[in-house]
């Protein structure tokens, strides 16, 4: 993916220039600048002159320059960083000042929003992030997407933003981000976990899920015991139900519950002070970290799972005495004095049961024990299997 064209030095065939030519009415000063008057040398314009400094982009160093780095700004500060702009926007603002063009910014401003207003009219509502409908009120679309820089723009607003909407909302403005992120090819940088969870890419075990309950209703027992009452009674459920309760839809629905109930209650105003928000805790395992989990372990065919940096501690004259001369030189480096994981990862998952069972024997005999089991059903290994590992090996905060 081509990356944008953010001001007029970057700009060397002119394109987007001159298409800004046709939009925008240009006053005479700009029109009669030459080309260094609204470019500059980057070998001879020393840093400050550039509204953005670190990156030398909008050079302010006359009025035309200023004018057409406001220009540029205005129209592709979707793919400025958020924590960028304003330093940005105060050093264009400061130059049209300086050069006593503050009335001609103002009109290009204006001209600026109005076309953006246009373009966003002609826009369908998958294009925004945002579409809100209420009786009696206009339809309200905020947060454009269309674009890779606008998409991560509107996932680090949602980020910061988060807590003003319900879980639903929040969560459907997360969907349409993931979606647009896809397809843009938008990097979400920082905000790449925050988008998976909160757009419910991610899961955790039924532990988690109970602990959560009997947190809030440990909050609320004072204010409404019977409230709490239920909600310990749906834990114990919870827990009595583990892989129902761990289903997507189940999870969904418990997220949304736990949303409302702190809303209702006023236990949002904990976030801050270290209660999980529902979408943190309940959709805590993304398939980055369950992915991290499985490039890590190793399951045989008895089920059990071992964590691989732990079986580098066997010792290989073990290994032979337990399983043979042909086992031990497949998974060495052909001297027999070291196990090479790679190969130990490739062969271990294809040993016949009753040889996997050998090998959970010695192993166990070593002091190495397995990071848990999963149920057997192939020869191979099962991703799903190892993810719902992952989430049942999190660690559970109590509180």
């Amino acid at each position: 993916m081509m990356a944008a064209i953010l001001d007029q030095t970057q700009d060397l065939a002119g394109r987007e220039l001159h298409r800004m030519q046709q939009l925008l009415p240009l006053p005479d000063f700009v029109k009669e600048a030459s080309h260094d008057q609204i470019c500059g040398d980057p070998q001879v314009l020393p840093r400050h002159i550039y509204a953005d400094q670190v990156k030398r982009l909008y050079p302010c160093h006359t009025a035309a320059a200023t004018y057409i780095s406001t220009a540029y700004f205005l129209e592709k500060q979707a793919h400025v960083p958020p924590c960028d702009r304003s330093l940005i926007e105060q050093h264009l603002r400061k130059s049209a000042e300086y050069f006593r063009i503050t009335g001609s910014i103002a009109a290009l401003r204006e001209k600026i929003a109005a076309l953006s207003h246009d373009s966003e009219a002609s826009l369908p509502d998958e294009a925004f992030a945002m579409v809100a409908e209420s009786e009696g009120q206009p339809k309200r679309r905020q947060l454009p997407l269309r674009n890779a820089g606008e998409v991560k723009a509107a996932a680090a607003w949602l980020e910061k933003y988060r807590d003003e909407f319900l879980y639903p909302d929040r969560r459907k403005i997360a969907d349409r981000i993931f979606e647009k992120a896809g397809e843009f090819g938008a990097t979400l940088g920082d905000h790449s976990e925050f988008i998976e969870k909160l757009a419910g890419f991610g899961t955790c075990d039924a532990e988690t899920i109970a602990v959560e309950l009997e947190k809030r209703a440990q909050l609320i027992w004072r204010k409404d015991a019977e409230a709490a009452t239920e909600i310990r009674n749906l834990a114990a459920i919870v827990r009595s139900s583990p892989i129902e309760s761990r289903q997507p839809h189940q999870l969904e629905k418990m997220a949304t519950a736990i949303d409302q109930l702190d809303f209702n209650y006023g236990l949002n105003k904990l976030y801050a002070d270290g209660l999980d928000r529902p979408e943190d805790a309940l959709f805590q395992i993304t398939e980055k970290v369950a992915t991290s989990f499985i490039s890590d372990h190793i399951e045989t065919t008895t089920g059990s799972v071992y964590e691989l940096s732990k079986l580098a501690e066997l010792s290989p004259t073990a290994v032979r005495n337990w399983m043979g001369d042909d086992f031990t030189e497949a998974v060495t480096g052909g001297d027999g004095l070291m196990l090479d994981l790679e190969k130990l990862a490739t062969i271990l998952p294809t040993l016949p049961r009753d040889d996997a069972g050998m090998f959970d024997r010695m192993v166990g005999s070593l002091g190495v024990s397995p990071v848990g089991t999963v149920p057997t059903g192939g020869h191979q290994l099962s991703q799903d299997r190892l993810f719902e590992l992952a989430a049942q090996r999190q660690p559970v905060a109590v509180g």
